[in-house]
């Protein structure tokens, strides 16, 4: 049996958003909250809040309340394009015919 996988919860995001505004490591949040070290790097640099600059994006803060929306609407946008294909006849027997 693989292994099973579970999002962050909102609380474990609010401890992520505590944590490195103590200015802990990314290695030591993963130890404090028992997930591992990639788990916690992926959840900062997804969702975090963006600034924009006239040379380009730059890294901005992480704050949990933005990091729980933007995953919200990232699950809710994978549903969707699910959605797609099963309520198309056609373009679900396009998928299956050129899966063939």
């Amino acid at each position: 049996m693989g292994k099973k996988y579970n999002q962050l919860r909102r609380e474990e995001r609010s401890e992520i958003s505590i944590l490195l505004g103590r200015g802990c490591s990314i290695r030591e949040i993963a130890k404090v909250m028992k997930r591992s070290p990639s788990t916690i790097s992926r959840e900062i640099n997804k969702n975090r809040r963006r600034k924009r600059a006239s040379g380009g994006t730059v890294k901005g803060k992480y704050e949990a309340i933005v990091a729980q929306q933007k995953a919200y609407v990232r699950r809710r946008r994978s549903k969707y394009q699910g959605k797609k294909i099963t309520e198309n006849k056609e373009l679900k027997e396009y998928i299956v015919k050129m899966m063939v």
